[in-house]
């Protein structure tokens, strides 16, 4: 029962990380495109979600700059 409750935990903690992998591409897309507030909505998502990296800091401070 372990066994099944860890490959789960793993399979939707990989899930996550790709879903945040694209919000954040779909950010800094918007960040490019001089849409700053659509970056920093998506870079909070990502924050909101549990994410945080020294990248995302730098970005969504970037965005508010």
């Amino acid at each position: 029962m372990k066994k099944l409750f860890y490959i789960i935990a793993f399979l939707l903690s990989t899930l996550t990380f790709a879903q945040n992998d694209k919000l954040f591409e779909q950010a800094n897309t918007f960040y490019n495109n001089g849409k700053y507030t659509e970056a920093i909505d998506s870079y909070e998502k990502i924050i909101e979600s549990g994410q945080h990296s020294a990248e995302l800091y730098y970005n969504i401070a970037n965005a508010h700059y």
